[in-house]
This record gives C-alpha cells, sequence and structure tokens, in this order.
C-alpha cells in the first residue's frame, strides 16, 4: 500500500539523465535501552561534492539490522544562492529521501531524523518548506510501537512543528514500495541544494 500523490507528477520521479547525481549513504544506529536517550553519527558521502551512483554505501548495524539512505535530486531546477553564498541556477535539490533495510520490528517505538550538512558549517542545511512557510532543517521518521502493525503503516512523518501528520499532508509524503520494502519520504517544496550535500547527520531517538 501506498500513501502519496498522483504518480503522474514528474517530481516524483528521478530523471535518468540525473540519475548519476544520486547519493547513497549509510548510518549507524544503536538500539538504546534507555528512554529519551539519542545517539548520533555523520558520515561523508564524497569530497568536492562529487559523490557518484553507487559509491558511499555503507551496510551498517541499525536497530540490530541494517540502514540505507539515497537522496534523490528533484526534476525541476531552480535559481538562488547556495550554502556558501555563491548565485547558483539550473541545479536539482533534495527531492526525496529513501531508506533501505528499515527493520520495523527492531526499530519499533523510535524516532529517526536526518539532516544534511555542507562542508566548513555544522549547521544543517534548510531541507523543506512546511506550513506556515516555515522553513525546517530536518525530517523526521516515527516508527509505530506495535510491532504488527502493517509495514505499509508503520513509518510516520513528523512535521517542522513537531506533530505527527500520519503518511502525508500538503508539504511532505511519505510512501513505501511493498517490493523492495523501501520507505521514501518526498517533499513537496525542496530547499536543500543537491550540491550543497557532503554529509548527513541521523539521530535515532527512542521517545519519553
Amino acid at each position: 500500500m501506498s500513501y502519496r500523490p498522483d504518480e503522474s507528477d514528474e517530481e516524483n520521479h528521478v530523471n535518468p539523465v540525473r540519475i548519476s547525481r544520486t547519493m547513497i549513504v549509510g548510518f549507524f544506529l544503536i538500539a538504546s535501552a534507555f528512554v529519551s536517550t539519542v545517539f548520533a553519527q555523520t558520515i561523508n558521502i564524497g569530497t568536492n561534492n562529487s559523490a557518484e551512483f553507487g559509491q558511499g554505501y555503507y551496510q551498517v548495524v541499525a536497530c540490530d539490522s541494517w540502514i540505507g539512505i539515497q537522496l534523490t535530486p528533484s526534476t525541476a531546477t531552480y535559481s538562488g544562492t547556495n550554502a556558501h553564498g555563491a548565485a547558483y541556477s539550473g541545479q536539482s535539490r533534495v527531492k526525496n529521501i529513501q531508506f533501505t533495510g528499515l527493520d520495523i520490528r527492531q526499530c519499533a517505538g523510535k524516532n529517526l531524523k536526518i539532516q544534511l550538512l555542507t562542508s566548513g558549517s555544522a549547521t544543517a542545511l534548510p531541507l523543506f518548506t512546511d506550513t506556515g512557510s516555515t522553513t525546517v532543517s530536518r525530517a523526521i521518521i516515527h516508527i509505530n510501537s506495535n510491532t504488527s502493525t502493517a509495514a505499509s503503516k508503520a513509518v510516520t512523518i513528523i512535521n517542522g512543528n513537531g506533530a505527527n501528520i500520519g503518511f502525508f499532508d500538503a508539504y511532505e509524503y511519505i510512501s513505501y514500495t511493498a517490493a523492495t520494502s523501501v520507505y521514501t519520504l518526498i517533499f513537496t517544496y525542496p530547499l536543500a541544494l543537491m550540491a550543497d550535500v557532503n554529509s548527513v547527520t541521523l539521530e535515532s531517538t527512542t521517545p519519553a
């Protein structure tokens, strides 16, 4: 079962010409036995923003299993000022974040927060625009604590205001592909420039 708008929207598909710009990274998550404890790790995904498809993939432990993260560019291109203050035009932003190998049984009850970073800065990049024109610099998904929940319904979204919005609203939505067991978080109004991203931070939290 999939929760997403009409798949005819070209923004939800990867342009084959741009597939070489896809960034794949993996993260190490430490399962916590303590309530409200946060663990984080930052992974560099390439030097000089040159990560290519198939590079920088890590198979590592996450909740006694492993998880991979893939950043997918928008088909639309944008102009503006990048994270280093330089003007750009005709470039893609991070439209989708895919979670591969997420074990919803082992990770039941956890929140996973992802942030994108650029070289020389510890400040997370703006990731998407949320309700009220709020600029949000992180994405959070929640895994249902009920281990009997179907995979297609087990992962929901925590929006920029900290509320669990379920599977979608006008600004974010999550889909599940049963054939590959991949969860895809999609932003309606993406902000992070693909070329700016060279490292990613993931935090695993057990809510109180």
